[in-house]
């Protein structure tokens, strides 16, 4: 979900785990699966980009998960399957996993 639409689904009452309209710390969406899943940056104020939790939020409910360290590392350790997020498919990433950037 991009954050347009966390605001919706939270107007509608589902609870939201961060911050998603104060620009000092909101989430920032900069990656999507196929599956609808969506990655954040999760933005905290005063501290780097690099430093910031890269968090999922479920494409189709309202789990989210998170993940400490740089968007690089989150790639090489989700795409490599070194470290499984409970959102992603079990069957994901298959055996030849690709990254497609978007301009």
């Amino acid at each position: 979900m991009r954050v347009g639409a966390l605001r919706e689904v939270r107007d509608d009452g589902e609870p939201m785990p961060y911050e998603i309209d104060d620009p000092a710390t909101h989430v920032v969406p900069w990656a999507v699966t196929d599956n609808g899943d969506t990655v954040y940056w999760h933005r905290r104020p005063g501290a780097p980009p690099e430093a910031w939790t890269i968090v999922v939020s479920e494409g189709r409910g309202p789990d989210w998960d998170a993940y400490e360290g740089p968007a690089t590392q989150f790639l090489f350790d989700v795409l490599s399957r070194r470290v499984r997020n409970e959102l992603f498919p079990e069957d994901w990433p298959s055996a030849s996993p690709g990254f497609e950037p978007r301009g």
